[in-house]
């Protein structure tokens, strides 16, 4: 997800096309990250992609953000908290309803929880109106009448979880940055992966990243067993 802008005129320019231009990236982002990390399912399950996804992700943000810079007290760890959690819902959820039920129909289920605070945070007529439009696209993609019949009602229900996440992740998502900035990404991403990584089933992700980098048997059971000792709180 790209990093919540607290100053819409500082940081985004006050033109509307870089905001809605760098919208469609992320968007293209996410639905090709997603078809790839599909791949993975049979190898880690959805929610270890979800654990891997968020740990590289999280690795690359600190690196690059360092929000041990941040100035926490007890009265902005609220926000902070609970965007890493909506985010490590977010993710979780889609992978698994994205393992039930096809991508598109995923994704336009998981859409209604940003249309809902765009319906509830919109004060102007022309934001019904794209709000409609968006609503109406919606409909074309989500199977109708008889169609809907063989659709994964689990997956369906973890769809509108990754949405309701995704609701939260906007609404504290933007009180976070707006008190820490960017660096409030990066450390909402360590927060969603450690939870992710503790209730997702991380060993089967980690053997298969470790036996990516080593093939040979020797080294993959000594690197193995290595890691499997260091970290104890694995099940």
């Amino acid at each position: 997800m790209a990093p919540i802008c607290s100053h819409r005129s500082r940081c985004c320019g006050s033109s509307p096309l870089l905001p809605a231009a760098l919208v469609i990236v992320a968007m293209a982002s996410i639905q090709v990250g997603s078809a790839l990390a599909k791949q993975l399912f049979p190898l880690v399950g959805s929610t270890g992609a979800a654990a891997l996804r968020l740990l590289i992700a999280a690795a690359l943000l600190v690196g690059i953000l360092r929000p041990w810079r941040m100035r926490l007290t007890s009265a902005n760890w609220r926000s902070l908290t609970i965007y890493g959690l909506a985010l490590g819902g977010m993710n979780s959820l889609f992978y698994a309803s994205i393992q039930r039920i096809p991508l598109g129909i995923a994704v336009a289920l998981e859409v209604t929880g940003p249309l809902a605070v765009a319906v509830i945070s919109s004060r102007r007529a022309m934001d019904f109106l794209w709000t409609a439009l968006a609503f109406g696209g919606l409909l074309m993609l989500l199977p109708l009448g008889q169609a809907a019949s063989g659709v994964d009602l689990l997956g369906v229900s973890y769809a509108l979880g990754a949405g309701a996440s995704w609701a939260l992740y906007i609404l504290y998502g933007k009180s976070a940055g707006a008190e820490h900035g960017v660096q409030a990404t990066a450390a909402a991403m360590v927060v969603g992966a450690g939870v992710v990584c503790r209730s997702a089933y991380p060993k089967p992700a980690w053997h298969c990243l470790l036996h990516t980098c080593y093939r040979s048997p020797p080294r993959w059971q000594y690197c193995q067993r290595l890691f499997l000792t260091r970290w104890k709180w694995l099940p």
